[in-house]
């Protein structure tokens, strides 16, 4: 068995460095739509858990990509169900509000 490529290697001031680029792009990206963006946001780590999920057997250590992805999956499945019950929860009241006024 071959060993992998190590594909990034670095210290705690390189991940620093990585967290602020992804900090600069979360916010180039939020301000860059004029705020619109931060409706996307709960779908996002979604969409980059199911790549690393799908993608996890090229990893350099695929049981903790597969456990990061697992992670980012059920965090987005937490805020949307949460989102579709604040607007079911909505449309109750208001529905509740037309009804109590009759």
């Amino acid at each position: 068995m071959s060993e992998k490529p190590i594909t990034f290697e670095g210290n705690n001031t390189d991940l620093m460095a990585i967290i602020g680029a992804i900090t600069a792009a979360m916010t180039l990206f939020s301000c860059g739509t004029m705020g619109f963006g931060f409706y996307c946001m709960p779908c996002i780590p979604g969409f980059f858990g199911l790549i690393g999920l799908l993608t996890a057997h090229e990893a350099t250590d695929p049981q903790r990509t597969q456990l990061l992805s697992w992670i980012s999956l059920g965090v987005t499945f937490l805020f949307v169900a949460l989102i579709g019950m604040f607007i079911l929860l909505y449309f109750l009241f208001i529905a509740l509000a037309i009804a109590a006024g009759n």
